[in-house]
């Protein structure tokens, strides 16, 4: 299970126009807590940035997990991620 930490509701966004278009990139900071190469949780979770959509609300802090419909079989039957979704974790202690 990959598990992410969420510790603030701020989040970050650029924006801009290229050939007409314009873009806007929201990405909110969230640590990720990983497994090393034996399956053992690292020491220390991984900084990392969870994009939002457009017009999507920020992630409030606490544990959340990938929802499994980010992940997707693509091209060749290779298993490939999506667009980043977070499902919140019952029954974890919520970060003050």
């Amino acid at each position: 299970m990959i598990r992410i930490e969420i510790v603030s509701s701020t989040f970050d966004e650029r924006s801009g126009s290229k050939n007409g278009k314009d873009w806007v990139i929201r990405e909110q900071a969230a640590y990720a807590h990983l497994l090393d190469d034996q399956g053992k949780p690292m020491k220390y979770p991984v900084a990392c940035s969870i994009p939002l959509e457009r017009d999507a609300g920020a992630y409030q802090p606490g544990f959340y997990t990938l929802d499994p419909r980010s992940i997707y079989v693509g091209d060749f039957r290779r298993l490939e991620l999506g667009r980043v979704k977070l499902l919140p974790e019952t029954g974890v202690r919520k970060v003050a």
